[in-house]
């Protein structure tokens, strides 16, 4: 394998092994959750979704901003093994990593460590002589809603051909990648004008997490568990769940003629540290339902990790995509939503402030049909408790 090959496999972001192949339904059979009393027609509900669509395993949450309403999981952590998934198994989430970049970005804000208008030139001391001019007034809270120009970075060729001088070093920590990757970005033009379009972009949050890293001297992964996840009792992790604890969910894409097959977590293809920032976390179901219900709670009004100001103003677009969000219409009502997948897990996550509710679906699949089937039990969910 050539090193340009390695390197893609190392830090692709972009659904890859998913095709219009056939599915492997019939091989998936029918799983309820083992336990205590469940709402039957919520199991029933999503063991449909998760056979009619060909996945492995679902996992919902319902919750309020003070009430846990519902966590339910059904089917298998591994397709063609024979055991059952928990609530407390964690499912990878992809992109939905980004609110919460997003929020530990916001608690340096609260502290006074940075502030929305801060720039990656005025706390990376490399940039000051070397940053290309367009990127000089780039602000954190452009970063974080996609209007910085820096690359999307959602592919693995971009990555693949990154020049040398972001891959040597062998012994880097993962903050050093980070840092020899925004170097790189931040010395060349953008691929749009900062501040005038909207360009989703991977890259920006590596850039955002690095700013955070170069003021506290800490890396993103440590940050995240001690200014997020800790507070909010998350016990949540980095890559593919499998990867270092056996008993946890391995992903599955669709393969061209094959079907739906098992991703091995140990594996070619991981993530890597490059692009983390922007959607390399895994949780289980029941602690993303924490995290929600922290945003849920700043929505309406009440302080908690964050000022309820803090987290309006993570919340608040230009034009539909705020810091880690994307505000729209859903199920009837205007919702802060985002989905995430890097290929093998699919993670939907919903909030409806004005109905204090909000909904998250995690899948052990990333091709289309797991995120079709997301869509749909989302709003099935909202639907069902809204009526409540």
């Amino acid at each position: 394998m050539s090193s340009v090959i390695a390197r893609g496999l190392s830090g692709v972001l972009l659904l890859l092994g998913s095709s219009c192949g056939p599915g492997n339904e019939a091989d998936i059979p029918t799983r309820l959750p083992a336990g205590g009393p469940v709402d039957t027609g919520l199991v029933s509900l999503m063991d449909n979704a998760r056979r009619q669509h060909g996945i492995p395993a679902l996992a919902v949450a319902v919750v309020r901003s003070d009430t846990v309403l519902a966590t339910v999981a059904v089917g298998n952590r591994h397709l063609g093994a024979p055991d059952l998934v928990a609530v407390s198994n964690q499912f990878h989430i992809g992109s939905n990593t980004k609110a919460m970049t997003a929020t530990l970005l916001a608690t340096l804000v609260e502290e006074g460590r940075l502030a929305w208008t801060t720039r990656p030139v005025d706390v990376l001391p490399e940039l000051r002589d070397s940053i290309h001019p367009a990127y000089q007034n780039v602000t954190l809270e452009q970063l974080l809603s996609h209007r910085s120009g820096v690359p999307a970075y959602t592919s693995g060729f971009a990555i693949a051909f990154l020049p040398d001088s972001v891959y040597e070093q062998s012994g880097r920590s993962s903050a050093e990648w980070r840092r020899a990757l925004v170097l790189h970005v931040l010395r060349n033009k953008p691929e749009k004008p900062p501040g005038t379009e909207f360009l989703y972009s991977n890259g920006g949050y590596t850039v955002a997490a690095a700013m955070a890293e170069a003021v506290m001297e800490q890396p993103w992964e440590s940050l995240l568990q001690t200014l997020v996840f800790r507070p909010l009792g998350i016990h949540g992790g980095y890559g593919w769940p499998a990867a270092t604890d056996t008993t946890q969910p391995w992903g599955h894409w669709r393969k061209l003629f094959r079907g739906v097959r098992a991703h091995d977590p140990k594996g070619d293809y991981q993530l890597g540290a490059l692009l983390a920032p922007a959607g390399d976390v895994h949780v289980s179901v029941e602690d993303y339902a924490r995290f929600l219900q922290e945003h849920l709670r700043g929505l309406r009004g009440q302080d908690g990790l964050l000022r309820a100001a803090t987290v309006q103003r993570l919340h608040a677009p230009t034009g539909n995509y705020a810091m880690g969000w994307i505000i729209q219409p859903f199920a009837g009502a205007r919702a802060s939503a985002h989905e995430g997948s890097a290929g093998t897990f699919h993670a939907i996550a919903v909030l409806h402030p004005q109905r204090d509710l909000a909904v998250a679906v995690l899948a052990n699949a990333g091709f289309s049909k797991a995120g079709e089937a997301d869509r749909e039990l989302a709003q099935a969910l909202l639907e069902r408790y809204t009526a409540r």
